[in-house]
């Protein structure tokens, strides 16, 4: 058994209770928070890049986040050893 904080067990409780409207609302405005941190870092990291530039340099960010949590969870198939 997993012992939980209690401030996080309310939350978990709290977010049970919401429809799944507001647990989506809920989750964009958790992304949007976030994002805007990571790009205030990058900012604050490289005060020289552009707005676009900053932009690039966060879809690059996570594009290798998510290559790191996807690594080795897919593999490549041969089309013939599915036949």
């Amino acid at each position: 058994m997993f012992m939980i904080d209690p401030i996080e067990r309310d939350k978990a409780i709290q977010a049970r209770s919401l429809t799944p409207a507001a647990r989506f609302h809920m989750g964009f405005e958790l992304f949007e928070m976030v994002r805007n941190r990571m790009l205030a870092g990058i900012r604050a990291k490289s005060p020289e890049l552009s707005n676009d530039e900053v932009e690039i340099e966060f879809r690059r960010i996570l594009k290798l986040q998510r290559q790191q949590q996807e690594k080795n969870i897919y593999r490549a198939v041969d089309s013939m050893e599915q036949m």
